[in-house]
């Protein structure tokens, strides 16, 4: 059997596609069997080397808009998925009955055009497919952690409208013969609403990188803000957070601070630099997250902060938030959201009810208080994690499936004759 690792997003070595893809293969190898990395076709040539991959998707996942115009998202949808098509079509000679295909982070223009592909192929000689969605689906939950959706205003997010006609598209091509995959059960129940079809759903791909230090009996807490800071994580609320915890606290915390793309929010970033030049107490560092940084980066938190928008992470998994969890970390997060719901669940977190600084700051001073704690239950938290959780969860999960396909081929032959 081999194993196709395919993501149109996978170009640099940090980030999350470059940790997901290092994580599962590492645990397919394990296994003895034979791996193929497929990226996208301006992968750094470091990476290339790293996982022995070929650089060849010619659409990036997050290629949304082709132009200026107002059909700009529908026209990168459409270029999109044909390109992804045609791409898909030409590996078909390559991969065989027995061999398992895994197409990580997949989006609307991927999703369609694994469709169309499914479409060509013979039940009986295709190979076990999986697609995991690694993003929100755009639904929205009208109660934190209910079972009820609602639509965002398309003028601003018109993805589920793409989701809806891939997953059209699915059901008319061979909905069994697409096995759909999610880090989350709520993110599963979002997107199962969303297509109208099965959506699996198993551990994030993250493991322990530093030492899992016990972080009890702390003259200071070091508290981490940490990756590619954007809107939808709450970074404009950052300087005030800060400013309101080392006035509650002033003896007690101190803050690091991690932007790999400062670019992205130049304002809230200038006020950053502005505070990290005045007080000792702040720590700004703007470097990309390179396996070696971000591990360090991680090694030297002591609670990480996630002051992440309710409303994306509902429906949304934070790697972030599952690496502080498997490196022994405590965390602050969004009540409500698939965060609060997996890190309460180990008793190593505590949660802000609303998007507003106050708020946040309050959860952080909170957390703070009850640091030894917290930093006992996140100890315990990241044995377990390590335990039952993690990669190795996830590839069993996607060997169970390879292996229940086999059996339902069977049955799609019969209905079909």
């Amino acid at each position: 059997m081999t194993f196709f690792y395919l993501d149109s997003g996978l170009a640099t070595e940090i980030g999350h596609h470059a940790n997901s893809c290092r994580l599962i293969i590492e645990q397919i190898k394990k296994r003895g069997m034979t791996v193929e990395v497929y990226g996208h076709v301006g992968m750094e040539a470091s990476l290339k080397d790293e996982l022995n991959a070929t650089p060849y998707f010619r659409w990036h996942t997050y290629n949304e808009v082709a132009n200026e115009t107002v059909w700009g998202r529908l026209d990168a949808f459409r270029l999109g998925w044909r390109h992804t098509f045609e791409d898909l079509r030409a590996l078909s000679p390559f991969i065989k009955r027995g061999d398992l295909v895994y197409f990580n982070s997949v989006r609307p223009a991927q999703l369609m055009a694994l469709a169309l592909w499914i479409g060509t192929m013979d039940v009986r000689l295709m190979p076990t497919i999986v697609a995991e969605f690694g993003s929100d689906s755009g639904l929205q939950q009208s109660a934190p952690m209910t079972p009820d959706w609602m639509l965002p205003d398309l003028r601003h997010d018109i993805r589920p409208l793409f989701y809806r006609i891939a997953a059209d598209a699915l059901r008319d091509a061979a909905p069994r013969r697409l096995h759909l995959l999610v880090f989350d059960e709520w993110v599963a129940k979002s997107y199962s609403a969303l297509l109208g079809l099965d959506v699996n759903d198993a551990s994030a791909p993250r493991q322990a990188t530093t030492d899992c230090r016990r972080r009890t009996g702390l003259p200071v807490v070091t508290i981490g803000i940490l990756g590619e800071q954007r809107p939808a994580k709450g970074y404009e609320f950052v300087p005030e957070v800060i400013q309101r915890v080392l006035d509650a606290r002033p003896q007690r915390v101190k803050f690091l601070v991690h932007n790999a793309v400062p670019e992205a929010m130049p304002q809230v970033q200038a006020r950053m630099r502005e505070m990290a030049l005045q007080d000792s107490r702040i720590e700004l560092d703007e470097q990309p997250g390179t396996p070696a940084r971000w591990n360090a980066l991680l090694g030297r938190s002591d609670l990480m902060l996630c002051p992440y928008f309710p409303g994306v992470y509902q429906t949304s998994y934070s790697a972030i938030a599952i690496e502080a969890l498997a490196n022994a970390i405590p965390a602050v997060v969004p009540a409500g959201t698939t965060l609060s719901h997996t890190l309460e669940r180990f008793s190593c977190a505590t949660s802000f009810g609303q998007f507003e600084a106050s708020s946040i700051a309050d959860a952080v001073i909170a957390a703070v208080d009850r640091m030894d704690e917290l930093a006992e239950m996140a100890k315990r938290a990241s044995k377990l994690w390590a335990q039952e959780y993690g990669p190795g969860h996830l590839v069993r999960t996607l060997l169970g499936m390879h292996e229940r396909f086999d059996e339902e081929r069977q049955q799609i032959q019969w209905e079909q004759r």
